[in-house]
């Protein structure tokens, strides 16, 4: 909190509070917003059924990141899994909804062999019980605590306990759970928070894959906002901040569950052995997830160039001749959606430096809490009252105000990211450039920045991928002013299933693209400098 950034973030958090206490500054509009809140229709089950989601992928998120950084963290290209962060949770919920509906692609390849004429009448994935929803959550939520797990491997002085557990004949799995879990858990608390706040105040997931009935908070309170009438719009500001509310009693409640849990496991893991056969079954699962992955992008790639498709049909008639059109029609979104990446990684990975450079000099080893409570913000509340106050203070919803918003989330993520590499360099390096007459500017320019290169790299790639998967933020400040391809997906997604697969794709294969590049350039400095 000692930076200028920091303090400027925080001020924009606060206003976005207070945006939304403004819309409810007098008594009777807080009555008559209660009760037009209260007379929605289920709006009991909404919030149970969101609470439930959120929880119960959350839940499954850290199961299944356990298991998969047990089975990969002794490979030596591990980082090569970070790359499928850079796939938006719009395309991942629109892939699943594709892959597993009653007319979706399994459907139709199960439906050749079993001589079925017609799609089953079920839900799934868009079931009451939010089980389509929680799958997805988890396919994309265990990634980012696989990763951040590893970040926080790779901190642990784990040496001298690898040696000993060698010596008792422990497997390298037994080692993981038994003994480095216990110690990376704890260390997860805000990663996981992270995951419970995204997955009860997303949007683009639950307006995807959530049921009509009884439906989910995100859109309910969304369309209450963005109604014209002050009334209405007034529940929604009540709304959010109800869910701000309940995000934070969930989280302090998840908090102390969690440090609870972390305790019990470690003073239970030191009497009893953990069960490798669970843990064999739950690598089997993550096969499944692998195969999840693989069949999102295939789904994507068919109906981004699909013609006609029946249901009898197992692949589609490709139609090559109207694929130029669709891309064209896409053009603006790409455009708009490179824009907003490339300006949001820059000042991002800029403001990241800035802030490391002024830890660097206090000796700071690790970024404080309050860069992780910045991704801890529920998105829906956060820009409901960005979009107030940039009202209140004249301003137009559009381009401007959606750099703005994406910069606050993407900031955090490069800080991250930059931290551990850039804290790491020891003090006498500061210490030798301060004597030989270098100044701060130009050690940054010609020592820091040459060194740190590929981090740099990783860091732009990361933010530039989260403003792609921006799509509350956009949506509500850009007030359908900026077209990005995360919103062109959602839009589209009804009335044209090729665009919005297009989208999708697109939407992938740029940040991807981009962190591939990154993480292979890390790669390749490491490799020569052991060459060297």
């Amino acid at each position: 909190m000692r930076h200028p950034i920091a303090w400027v973030i925080l001020v924009a958090l606060v206003a976005g509070c207070a945006g939304l206490i403004w819309e409810l500054q007098e008594m009777e509009v807080v009555r008559r917003a209660w009760a037009v809140l209260l007379a929605e229709p289920a709006m009991g089950s909404v919030w149970i059924l969101s609470i439930w989601v959120a929880v119960a992928s959350t839940c499954l998120s850290v199961i299944a990141a356990r298991t998969l950084a047990a089975w990969l963290w002794r490979r030596p290209n591990r980082e090569w899994i970070s790359i499928l962060l850079a796939v938006p949770h719009g395309a991942v919920a629109l892939g699943l909804l594709w892959l597993m509906a009653p007319s979706g692609l399994l459907m139709r390849w199960l439906a050749i062999p079993l001589d079925v004429l017609s799609p089953p009448d079920w839900a799934f994935p868009q079931d009451t019980w939010g089980i389509g929803l929680i799958l997805a959550l988890t396919v994309k939520e265990a990634l980012f605590l696989t990763v951040m797990a590893f970040a926080v491997l790779a901190r642990l002085p784990f040496q001298s306990q690898a040696l000993h557990a060698a010596s008792l004949g422990w497997s390298a799995d037994r080692f993981f759970l038994q003994s480095l879990w216990p110690q990376i858990l704890p260390r997860l608390s805000a990663p996981i928070l992270v995951v419970l706040a995204f997955g009860l105040t997303n949007l683009e997931l639950t307006v995807i894959m959530s049921p009509d009935i009884p439906g989910i908070i995100g859109p309910r309170l969304y369309a209450l906002f963005t109604d014209a009438d002050p009334i209405r719009r007034a529940a929604g500001a009540l709304g959010s901040l109800l869910l701000f509310i309940v995000t934070l009693v969930l989280s302090g409640l998840c908090l102390g569950m969690l440090q609870g849990f972390a305790q019990t496991q470690r003073r239970r893991l030191e009497h009893r052995a953990p069960s490798m056969g669970w843990f064999r079954g739950l690598k089997a699962m993550l096969c499944f997830g692998g195969l999840i992955w693989i069949l999102i992008g295939v789904v994507l790639a068919l109906w981004a160039v699909a013609g006609s498709w029946s249901f009898q049909m197992a692949l589609p008639v490709f139609d090559w001749d109207r694929l130029p059109q669709r891309m064209l029609r896409m053009q603006a979104a790409t455009l708009d959606t490179l824009r907003v990446g490339v300006m949001t990684a820059v000042c991002a990975v800029v403001g990241a430096i800035w802030v490391l450079e002024g830890m660097a000099r206090r000796h700071e080893s690790t970024p404080s809490l309050f860069w992780w409570g910045l991704l801890w913000m529920p998105a829906l509340p956060l820009s409901a009252g960005l979009l107030s106050v940039w009202l209140i203070l004249g301003g137009q919803p559009g381009f401007w105000a959606v750099l703005f918003a994406h910069w606050l989330i993407a900031c955090p993520y490069a800080l991250i990211v930059l931290a551990g590499p850039w804290l790491a360099r020891p003090v006498w390096e500061r210490q030798v450039l301060q004597m030989s007459g270098i100044n701060d500017w130009t050690a940054l320019r010609r020592v820091w920045i040459p060194k740190h290169r590929s981090a740099i790299l990783l860091a732009f790639a990361v933010a530039f991928s989260v403003s792609c998967a921006l799509y509350t933020q956009t949506l509500m400040l850009g007030g359908g002013r900026v077209e990005t391809l995360a919103t062109e997906l959602v839009v589209t997604m009804q009335s044209d299933r090729r665009l919005a697969a297009l989208a999708g794709f697109a939407n992938t294969l740029l940040p991807a693209a981009l962190f591939g590049c990154a993480v292979w350039f890390g790669h390749r400095r490491r490799w020569d400098a052991r060459l060297s």
